[in-house]
């Protein structure tokens, strides 16, 4: 496994979705995949909770060729897959996918194209990544495509920080909130140790440990990480772990969680699933 590759590991199946607080969620967005079911799920919770991980997952079983018939996960390899990403926005049959990266300046007038364009279509699965980062004008134009929605796929995420503010109300009413969390640092600890065993990184005696709670359970920032010592020479993880580790300012800084995992706040009136 090269440093590229475990920097951007990202679950491939359901089943890889970290954390067993984040299983009653995962389980519910599986079979409602698996059957096809009518969706507009809202992911939402602190950063690094892989939302934009699972929405992918979810779009790429809509979209599948040849889904796994019990699992529902993707095959990730037929055009179905690979065609869920933003480049090829607007192509794949019989379920047309579409993606949009509101962090990345996505604005009104792409929005009400689409929408004009595919408002009363019912075969399309589309992810808004960071929807909260849409204008409100456009998260408005939204609103009249999910209005008449009656099939398909309509998945967002959502970060429990400053963009949560900004989200239009009407647009809330029309999806389904579910709620992520973090891994508790037991958990995201295993999954290091044993990333780095397929990675082939070794490990000095509680060198992950340290990283987890020096990163303060930053599960993007601990593969950052991990990805620099495949770099080195030895492939070593040392202890302490080397690094300032400068906090990304887009992590959520609050401790480690416990067993006692706490639902994250929101800014919504539905209870959801």
């Amino acid at each position: 496994m090269t440093p590229n590759e475990i920097r951007n590991w990202q679950p491939r199946r359901f089943s890889e979705v970290i954390g067993t607080a984040n299983r009653p969620a995962v389980e519910r967005l599986q079979r409602a995949a698996r059957n096809r079911d009518v969706l507009t799920p809202l992911l939402v919770g602190p950063f690094g909770t892989a939302k934009t991980s699972l929405a992918r997952l979810v779009l790429q079983s809509y979209c599948c060729e040849r889904p796994d018939p019990i699992t529902a996960d993707p095959c990730g390899s037929c055009g179905g897959c690979l065609g869920c990403c933003p480049e090829k926005n607007g192509s794949g049959a019989p379920l047309q996918h579409w993606v949009f990266d509101c962090g990345e300046g996505v604005g009104k007038d792409e929005v009400v194209g689409f929408v004009r364009a595919y408002q009363f279509h019912d075969k399309n699965a589309v992810l808004f990544d960071e929807i909260g980062e849409l204008p409100a004008p456009a998260q408005k134009a939204l609103r009249r495509y999910l209005s008449p929605l009656r099939g398909g796929l309509f998945v967002a995420t959502l970060t429990l920080d400053g963009t949560a503010d900004r989200l239009v109300k009407s647009v809330i009413d029309r999806l389904d909130p579910v709620a992520l969390f973090k891994p508790t640092a037991d958990e995201l600890v295993a999954f290091l140790e044993t990333l780095a065993g397929e990675a082939g990184v070794q490990m000095e005696q509680g060198a992950v440990h340290d990283l987890v709670t020096r990163l303060s359970g930053s599960f993007r920032q601990c593969l950052q990480e991990l990805a620099d010592s495949a770099r080195r020479t030895d492939r070593t993880l040392r202890w302490p772990a080397v690094g300032a580790f400068t906090p990304d300012p887009e992590s959520d800084p609050e401790e480690l969680p416990g067993d006692d995992v706490p639902m994250p706040p929101s800014p919504f009136t539905s209870d959801g699933w």
